[in-house]
This record gives structure tokens, C-alpha cells and sequence, in this order.
């Protein structure tokens, strides 16, 4: 006979269940299941979420929404990509406080310098994942919150 191991389960160690703080997200995505998947991830850790595919609109909603962290993609389809989008929030006077993270395929010191030099508070490279969006949320919009 072999020997067999009787295998308990244990809980995932390092992932909390929701985020400690709750805000308004606009995820700026023109990838339609990244930005579906991102939408209801921010949603279910408590978060109010709202999801658009490309620059112009994002502006729109972000005008009427008010969010206090706009997640936003650099290669957006129409007229206004990311470091459009960036530019553009910081030069409105109801959105230049908002907290503007860089979601991005672009990878690199010159990619992240352009981002910051548009206006982007942080350069995050994709894939994100849970918990490094909890991590974002959790302890990094307050870093920019506090100047720190």
C-alpha cells in the first residue's frame, strides 16, 4: 500500500478582503475585458467604480463623477490619449487634485518620465492585479494625498 498524505486546507496568507479605504475610481481602458475585469475588482473591495473607454469621454465623466483616483491607460483610441487625458485633468480646476495613475503597457525610465511630466502622479505597469491594487489604493494614493 502507499503511503497517503492527508492534505488540510489553509487559507491564503497576505491578501486582505477588501481595501481599508473606499473611493471614486474612473478606469480609463480601452480594453474591454481589463477594463470590465478592473471595474468590478474595484467594486467589490468597495470602491466606487466607473469604467470608459477612451480620452474624450473620460473627461466628461470625470467632470460629472468627481473621482478621486482616475486609473487610465496611455494608448487610448480617438483624439486624446492618457498623457492627453493627464494634461488636461491637471489644467481643470475641479480635477487637478485628482489622484492620476499611469495604468500602462509602457514599460522603462523614459516611459514613466513622460507620464510624470504629463501629469501623472504614478506609473504602474500592467497586469496590476489584486493586490497590487489594493496596495495602490491602500497605501499609495495616500502618499500623493499627503504630499509625502
Amino acid at each position: 500500500m502507499q503511503d497517503t498524505k492527508q492534505m488540510t486546507a489553509r487559507p491564503i496568507t497576505g491578501i486582505r478582503k477588501r481595501s481599508s479605504k473606499r473611493f471614486r475610481v474612473l478606469v480609463v481602458e480601452d480594453n474591454d475585458d481589463l477594463a470590465a475585469m478592473l471595474g468590478v475588482l474595484l467594486k467589490v473591495d468597495g470602491h466606487e467604480a466607473v469604467v470608459v473607454h477612451d480620452g474624450a469621454r473620460a473627461m466628461e465623466v470625470a467632470c460629472a463623477f468627481q473621482p478621486r483616483v482616475i486609473l487610465c491607460d496611455l494608448g487610448l483610441p480617438g483624439a486624446m490619449n492618457g498623457h492627453d487625458v493627464a494634461r488636461a485633468c491637471r489644467k481643470h480646476p475641479e480635477l487637478r487634485d485628482v489622484v492620476l495613475v499611469a495604468l500602462t503597457g509602457y514599460v522603462g525610465a523614459e516611459a514613466e518620465q513622460c507620464s510624470l511630466d504629463a501629469g501623472f502622479d504614478m506609473h504602474v505597469t500592467k497586469p496590476i492585479g489584486l493586490r497590487g491594487l489594493r496596495h495602490l489604493l491602500d497605501e499609495e494614493v495616500e502618499l500623493v494625498r499627503t504630499g509625502t
